[in-house]
């Protein structure tokens, strides 16, 4: 229940991270300077939460498994 609220009602969104080439020093022109990698998230939307599959990616004993 807590999953479907979280995920499929208010819609939150995944992340991931990439490098990337950003400006981390500019003149007073606004010209950049000096570029340097780094990580940067970036958002994408996300699937609809099942509850019957929310555990199939996670290693759990197959005897503690809720059915």
């Amino acid at each position: 229940m807590i999953g479907k609220i979280y995920f499929n009602i208010l819609g939150s969104k995944c992340f991931t991270f990439s490098e990337e080439e950003v400006c981390v020093e500019r003149s007073w022109w606004g010209r950049c300077l000096r570029y340097e990698s780094q990580q940067i998230a970036q958002l994408e939307s996300q699937v609809a939460f099942n509850e019957e599959h929310a555990f199939d990616n996670v290693a759990i004993d197959s005897k503690r498994r809720r059915k």
